[in-house]
């Protein structure tokens, strides 16, 4: 083993990298690599969702970042297919001496092959608009490299299943024709066995096009090796008529081939014995001999492990140094997963070979800057790459992508979720809905609004920042956003995805996440490391993944855990979480009983990842008060007193919790109010220590879990308006101490709605008891006075509801009123029965309610 088999520290970070540009449901499979004289990289991968699959090109810069001037912010798609072919594709990479980037793939039936400029543009200077199309007549693409004069040499041959099988060299202008001198019409047939011919990889030097493959005749098959002149000749100095042909053992292939600057020539191939197949590397003389002192390769390794069901050498590729890295696919047994092997020479030395042993598949390889492999592959569906890794077992990072914004705007009903204040005092709020576009899926989404509460058209585009490819509709109930110390915006989806965007809505990076979890919840402690929260997809065990932020790139964080996750030991999810400034945190949501009903848990995790064993019984605590309970919201009191907000089959109430866990009999009634009028859907604490919740209603506890009934009616705010009811889904109190509302108006209006509420009830119902200059009479016979003073010239609406949120009557119908005081006539409407209602007056700044009492009318 090479002593220089370890992580790059100036690659990526320790040497390894995850790249993941289509969002969390894809599947992502490397296919090829170069390395520019610059020490950047480019790689094809082929991204695979729901049955369709599209080839993209991405280029990370020397330190493994993404060269965002590069095609669209660091990715070049070049190519949708049709079906899912991420597994049998194959997207050849070449370099022209001017930097333009060669892609041959094939599709359909037909070789295609691409050039881009070297900023990842399709070049308008080769074939149509950078692309040229070839039949493939039954044949398939094996090869492709770029000559020294730039000129495109691709190897196809028929499939390995064929009885007579044929190989043809094609050789490309630098203008995408076809090189008539080579030959026929630019295609040469290359022919070497009596029965039929499989070539399987190419070389091409200044002087010489090298091609390898499988001699058949009969049922012998052997390995061969052909050199041709640059003009399609057989090199008759190297053995007869060109051709070396030679056999290791039973029947041979070879895959690849490779010449180094000093020429020395090495083939690579398999010889199978007995059903089992087997490795072989051997390096050719100039005269068609094997070198016998460098003949059949064959390491320690291989004696090791040579029952392989699978050994097929992929690829050679050379450095200028001399190097040489053969790297393919190897499988043990039939149930062994197939990894990567590579094996380098230098200076024909075996001592100085290395292997790398991964549990990657479809891995491809480049020459790094200081002359060590760099790896990009495919674990978990996601894309890797490492600078010589020799152990991926504890691999896990990510290097995020930015992703492009323009979703059309969900046509039905918009729900929202959440709501964050950000530090320049505009909100952003995080909504989902239907798109059309998607066949009736749900678009998730960003909306931005001004301090006042109207849109703000300067986020994102036009007010809005759309998240991509989702792809379960029912997963976007689990929407959430968190609001980072440094202005980022977290938002997830409930799919195995976190974008994250800046303050003005701009794009900012996707984490490319491990593929069977499924986040809900997203928050980001004092130092920066991100905590995020939900559930394994197949196992359903809650979770909590900790990430750690490194120059702008999130990576997984191995101080929690060494897998930078923990799980619980139960069927549930995470709903609610509270992190501590430590890292350490708490954890609530539910656990699915023996009986199929939803009981919840409260967990408290250290900040290593483990469970707080003094928290609960062993760090959890279970309650089951009703059938079918949800944990909605989690809060902290400044004493460390833990509050909830549940729902169940018989209602919902407001739970406190002591800091161990059990429950806080001082609170409410044994621990719980039950609540009434209204349900705990959302929960937060005032900066006094009161408790506001709500759902339909908004209400308030004092901090001992007493009804506040000095709130709103009787401890109830009505936020209804336009005769609809709205069901509140977040509260988060402000820095300035205000407290946030968002939710959404009932009965399917698709209205998002926001509130601001002031800590001091100000816009509860007002008393009228303690605000008789407001309105007189009062209580109010068929007219009454309502007085007001304004500080600045404000647009309002004043209107009188029932109780029950109905909308009776509007006296001002969102008015320019001036600055100064004012005196409204408030007449009654006709047939009105005495008792209780609302006169509110609101404007973008907020919103006041005033109980106004009718009496009977009197006769004279």
């Amino acid at each position: 083993m090479g002593q220089n088999n370890v992580p790059d520290p100036d690659f990526g970070t320790n040497g390894h990298a995850v790249y993941s540009g289509f969002g969390m449901q894809s599947k992502e499979t490397a296919k090829d690599a170069l390395r520019l004289g610059d020490g950047s990289y480019i790689f094809a991968a082929i991204t695979a969702v729901e049955n369709t699959s599209r080839l993209f090109l991405a280029k990370y810069n020397s330190a493994n970042r993404t060269d965002l001037a590069f095609g669209q912010n660091g990715t070049s798609i070049l190519y949708d297919y049709a079906s899912d072919v991420s597994a049998t594709s194959k997207a050849l990479l070449g370099l022209q001496s001017d930097g333009k980037i060669v892609v041959a793939i094939e599709n359909n039936g037909a070789l295609l092959v691409n050039r881009l400029t070297a900023s990842g543009i399709p070049d308008p200077s080769f074939g149509n608009q950078g692309a040229m199309e070839l039949a493939l007549d039954g044949k398939t693409l094996k090869d492709m490299r770029v000559s020294s004069d730039d000129e495109v040499l691709v190897l196809l041959s028929s499939p390995a299943t064929s009885t007579e099988p044929v190989s043809t060299l094609i050789r490309i202008n630098t203008d995408a024709s076809l090189d008539t001198t080579f030959g026929t019409n630019g295609q040469l047939a290359v022919g070497v066995g009596t029965t039929g011919t499989l070539g399987e990889g190419i070389f091409v030097t200044t002087d010489a096009i090298w091609v390898c493959g499988q001699s058949i005749n009969g049922t012998t098959k052997d390995s061969f090796v052909l050199k041709y002149l640059s003009n399609g000749t057989p090199d008759i100095t190297f053995q007869a008529n060109g051709l070396k042909v030679f056999n290791i053992g039973g029947n041979d292939f070879a895959s690849t081939i490779a010449v180094t600057s000093n020429s020395k020539v090495y083939v690579a191939g398999s010889y199978i014995t007995n059903g089992k197949q087997r490795f072989y590397i051997n390096e050719i003389l100039s005269d068609g001999t094997l070198d016998p002192t460098h003949q059949n390769y064959i390491t320690s390794w291989f004696s090791t492990y040579t029952d392989a069901t699978l050994a097929l050498w992929k690829k050679a590729i050379v450095d200028t140094s001399g190097r040489i890295a053969f790297y393919g696919n190897y499988k043990y047994t039939s149930t062994y997963p197939i990894e990567i092997f590579t094996w380098t020479i230098a200076n024909s030395s075996v001592s100085v070979g290395e292997e790398i042993f991964t549990p990657l598949s479809e891995t491809t390889f480049a020459f790094s800057n200081n002359g060590n492999l760099a790896c990009f592959g495919s674990k978990n569906r996601r894309l890797y790459s490492a600078d010589l890794i020799n152990d991926f077992q504890n691999f896990y990072a990510d290097l995020s992508t930015p992703v492009t914004l323009g979703i059309p705007l969900p046509s039905g009903s918009v729900e929202a979720r959440d709501i964050d204040r950000l530090a320049n005092g505009k909100y952003v709020v995080c909504a989902y809905g239907p798109d059309a576009s998607r066949n009736g899926g749900d678009s998730v989404c960003l909306l931005g609004f001004l301090a006042n509460g109207q849109p703000d058209s300067g986020f994102g585009q036009n007010g809005s920042a759309y998240m991509q490819g989702m792809s379960y509709t029912t997963e976007a109930f689990e929407v959430r956003q968190h609001l980072a110390p440094d202005g980022h915006i977290f938002l997830t989806e409930g799919r195995r995805r976190v974008c994250i965007y800046n303050e003005n809505g701009t794009s900012n990076a996707v984490l490319a996440l491990y593929d069977n979890y499924t986040f809900h919840e997203s928050s980001e402690e004092t130092n920066g490391k991100t905590m995020l929260f939900g559930h394994t997809q197949f196992t359903y065990e809650p979770l909590i993944v900790r990430m750690k932020t490194i120059e702008g790139n999130y990576y997984y964080d191995q101080t929690f855990s060494d897998d930078a996750y923990c799980t619980l030991p139960f069927s549930g999810q995470i709903d609610a979480y509270k992190v501590f400034p430590d890292g350490s945190c708490l954890v609530s949501g539910i656990k699915w009983s023996t009986s199929s009903e939803l009981d919840i848990f409260v967990a408290k995790i250290n900040q290593n990842g483990s469970l707080a064993t003094s928290f609960g019984t062993n760090g959890i605590a279970n309650f089951d008060f009703d059938p079918n309970e949800n944990v909605h919201w989690m809060d902290v009191t400044a004493s460390g007193k833990i509050l909830l907000a549940v729902t169940s089959a018989n209602g919902s109430y407001v739970m406190q919790l002591n800091s161990d866990g059990s429950i806080d009999t001082s609170f409410a009634t044994n621990g719980k109010y039950i609540t009434t009028g209204t349900y705990a859907l959302a929960l937060c604490l005032a900066d006094n220590g009161d408790i506001i919740f709500g759902g339909n209603k908004l209400s308030r506890l004092n901090p001992d879990g007493a009804l506040d009934t000095s709130f709103g009616v009787n401890g109830l705010l009505d936020l209804s308006f336009d005769g609809n009811y709205t069901i509140i889904e977040t509260l988060k109190r402000q820095s300035d101490g205000k407290i946030l509302a968002v939710g959404n108006g009932g009965n399917d209006s698709g209205q998002i709605r926001i509130f601001r509420l002031l800590q001091d009830g100000a816009l509860g119902t007002i008393d009228f008891a303690k605000n008789e200059s407001m309105i007189y009479p009062n209580p109010v016979e068929n007219q009454t006075t309502f007085t007001y003073e304004l500080t600045q010239d404000t647009k309002l609406t004043v209107s009188l509801y029932d109780l029950n949120g109905k909308l009776l009557k509007t006296y001002l119908p969102n008015e320019t009123q001036a600055t100064g005081k004012h005196d409204l006539i408030i007449d009654m409407p006709d047939g009105i029965q005495t008792g209780q209602y609302i006169l509110r007056m609101s404007s973008v700044q907020g919103s006041n309610s005033v109980k106004l009492i009718k009496k009977l009318n009197v006769m004279y």
